[in-house]
């Protein structure tokens, strides 16, 4: 369409509209002032800005939020219960206890928009996933939430108001944009040509100059910086939207010639700029580019083939795009082409009704059947759907200009919520979960700590005993075997085991002797040793069946007695016996015992003579007579001559002693030789206590098994309880922050709930 064409439709749609504008005149709204309205629009303007900053305030919390939420999942030991489940079913994280937790609903992180679910088994499989995956999951929608979050706070600081038109593919959008404009500067066709996203702005940012600003793949666009994009002139634009691979954006500057209170860009009122999108089905890449532009969009106008109604694409744009904009501006273009259009309707506003309920709900308003081919020509403007578009036409600039709140902080007030309403049923749920897990820590916690002190308690007094029957074990033993070493080299003197055979074989005799002594004292030593065996071997066994009745499961060693003793203590007693016989060893001069025998026969021997011989009187006077006479005898020289037989008859006669006394004298002589070397060692001493020794060197094995297993117990209760009070801390931080950050989300709510939007209802 040229440029003469294009005035010529300018006249002829001014004309067509004169009696709208003078209509509109008339009324000058209600009959109030050019000053009323400027107070009125003031005072909304004031509202406008009280409810933005309201909503940026609560935005700016809500990070915060997020980034302390998002710090907590991070954390190694947090708790944190998914509300992504298929089920109501939640289970304990610290016991396998199954409850029934009513989930929250969720309108903003919602699994089909996180991972793209498309049907119930993808999100039962989505629900029972581990915690880690659904920890994951939270930590990609809080980048996600905050990333939009800040697109929010941007677009509520922006003053400008962003369109974005767009729609399936060959839908109309480039038409619907020229006719807005009443401009003809986008290609029209019937095959795809918008490729490149166009801004359409007010050449009054640009000194009044039509031209495009062309902006390479890889800038950012900046008025300022000429670096950051191309200039040409606006007749170029019908070539370069087609040029996708140099460029990513196209912003077109142009005038559309129209006074203030007709003009949609050069309104007076806010700054205006209208994106012409590709279609949504042209290819995966461009959809997701569009799916991507909405949200950083406050109007969406949303262009709908007449004859195709709402595609699969188109479905899902609108359910995403509802999720924050409660009303959607919808435009089904070619209306003309259809011939039962009240049925076309009925379906269209059918469908408009599930997808997103707030627009149809102003369907009067927000939906509008037109044809953008008629009304660009003048010729048809005695046909209905000719004055259809120009309803649309003041319908969206009322919706744009007029209702700001509905149509740019309305989304942003939905999402809010939303979100608020989301992040709270999370905490909501994780601190009943929670309650559940700190009753079950409480009443663990409260069972354990008695019966371990109770336990430890009886379990002391076992080992206690069990100690002190090691040590009367091996006191008894130790007695035991002093007494009856004691007793035995006390009686060896009396030992007389061994057979005299004479005085040639006396040597022998002896040896044999000492021998039998060695053998004696060691049959001793062996019955101390097998007596502390048996002792020891009870007392095991004692401690062994201690063991059974606490610990069923444990593994208890055979006890070999045998194996005690191993190094015979012998060895220590042969050394005392390692002498040799000596002649002394033979002879004992000691007569005391004899003289004692002796003096006990002459006493007897004077007691039978005392009765039966004269009295002692007739005695003394004998001696007296017969005496002097002997020892005169003595006196001569025959006393000398009898002095050497005499001498040799008392040698003879102690030699025969001698001889004789050898079975006596000489057991008696090696028995003390013998006792004088074992007490010079206090053998008794040191071999009852090397016995004790070893029997306490056994008996500690089974008793530091016992101990062992004992404090391995109470160990493993030490620490049941100390993990238990240290899950008990974790649970009881966890409900601490999400109840803290529970009553800060309420805040906020009730906050961001005080803004009214007039004009606006809304249901959450």
């Amino acid at each position: 369409m040229s440029e003469k064409t294009s005035q010529n439709t300018n006249k002829h749609s001014a004309s067509s509209v004169s009696e709208d504008v003078k209509l509109s005149k008339q009324k000058d709204l209600n009959g109030i002032s050019i000053q009323r309205y400027k107070d009125e629009t003031n005072r909304q303007q004031f509202e406008y800005n009280q409810n933005k900053n309201v909503l940026l305030r609560s935005i700016y919390v809500l990070q915060d939020l997020l980034s302390e939420l998002n710090e907590y999942v991070s954390m190694q030991n947090c708790i944190f219960h998914s509300v992504w489940r298929s089920s109501e079913q939640a289970k304990s994280t610290f016991s396998n206890e199954i409850f029934e937790v009513e989930l929250p609903k969720m309108s903003i992180l919602t699994l089909d928009l996180a991972l793209h679910a498309k049907s119930e088994a993808d999100e039962i499989i989505i629900g029972r996933l581990g915690s880690e995956a659904h920890e994951s999951l939270l930590k990609v929608y809080f980048e996600r939430v905050n990333k939009h979050l800040f697109s929010l706070f941007s677009r509520v600081e922006d003053t400008s108001s962003k369109v974005l038109i767009t729609g399936d593919l060959n839908a109309g959008k480039s038409t619907l944009c020229n006719a807005l404009v009443h401009r003809d500067i986008l290609p029209e066709d019937q095959q795809p040509c918008t490729e490149v996203f166009c801004e359409v702005l007010d050449a009054e940012f640009n000194d009044k100059k039509d031209c495009v600003h062309a902006v390479p793949h890889g800038k950012t666009y900046s008025f300022t910086d000429p670096s950051t994009y191309v200039v040409f002139p606006i007749e170029d634009l019908k070539r370069l939207v087609y040029e996708t691979e140099h460029w990513s954006m196209l912003k077109v500057y142009i005038d559309d010639g129209r006074p203030a209170y007709e003009s949609l860009l050069h309104n007076g009122i806010t700054d205006i700029a209208l994106i012409d999108a590709p279609g949504l089905n042209t290819d995966s890449m461009k959809t997701t580019s569009v799916f991507a532009c909405q949200e950083e969009i406050d109007v969406v106008v949303f262009v709908v083939n007449a004859e195709n109604h709402f595609t699969l694409s188109a479905t899902e744009f609108l359910k995403n795009a509802s999720t924050e904009k409660s009303h959607i501006f919808i435009i089904i273009n070619k209306f003309d082409n259809i011939r039962d259009k009240e049925r076309c309707k009925r379906l269209i506003l059918d469908q408009i009704q599930s997808l997103s309920p707030e627009t149809y709900a102003d369907a009067k308003d927000l939906v509008h059947f037109v044809s953008c081919r008629i009304a660009a020509d003048a010729s048809q403007k005695d046909n209905p759907i000719y004055s259809s578009f120009f309803q649309m036409e003041n319908a969206l600039r009322t919706f744009i200009l007029e209702n700001r709140s509905k149509s740019k902080l309305a989304p942003v007030r939905k999402y809010l919520v939303g979100l608020l309403s989301d992040l709270t049923g999370i905490c909501d749920y994780n601190i009943k979960c929670m309650d559940r897990d700190l009753g079950f820590l409480h009443s663990k916690i409260s069972d354990l700590s008695p019966k371990f002190r109770t336990s430890k308690h009886q379990e002391s007094q076992v080992y206690q005993k069990a100690e002190a029957l090691v040590e009367s074990t091996v006191q008894s033993v130790m007695q035991h075997a002093h007494i009856q070493l004691e007793t035995a080299i006390e009686n060896l003197n009396s030992f007389s085991s061994v057979k005299y055979s004479g005085f040639l074989f006396a040597y022998n005799y002896g040896v044999s002797v000492r021998n039998a002594m060695q053998q004696y004292l060691e049959e001793m030593l062996l019955e101390s040793e097998e007596f502390a065996r048996a002792r020891t071997s009870e007392t095991v066994q004692h401690i062994q069946e201690n063991m059974k009745e606490n610990f069923s499961d444990a593994l208890i060693p055979v006890f070999r007695s045998h194996q005690m003793f191993v190094r015979r203590h012998q060895l220590q007693l042969r050394k005392h016996f390692r002498f040799e016989l000596g002649i002394l060893d033979f002879i004992d001069l000691d007569l005391t015992e004899r003289l004692g025998t002796w003096s006990a026969s002459v006493s007897t021997i004077l007691l039978v003579l005392g009765k039966t011989t004269p009295s002692f009187t007739v005695l003394t006077s004998l001696v007296e007579k017969f005496g002097l006479s002997f020892f005169d005898f003595f006196k001569t020289r025959t006393l000398q001559n009898l002095l050497i037989p005499v001498l040799g008859l008392t040698g003879i006669a102690v030699l025969g002693y001698v001889i004789y006394d050898i079975p006596r004298a000489l057991p008696l002589k090696i028995s003390e030789k013998i006792k004088s070397s074992l007490r010079e060692t206090e053998f008794s001493h040191n071999t009852s206590l090397w016995i004790g020794t070893e029997s306490r060197k056994v008996l500690n094995v089974p008793l530091n098994d016992l101990r062992k297993m004992f404090q391995h117990r109470w160990d493993e209760q030490k620490e049941t309880i100390a993990s238990t009070e240290n899950e008990l801390k974790i649970c009881q931080k966890a409900h601490k922050f999400f109840s803290e950050m529970n009553k800060r989300l309420q805040q906020v709510q009730r906050k961001t709930l005080t803004v009214q939007l007039e004009g606006c209802e809304m249901k959450y």
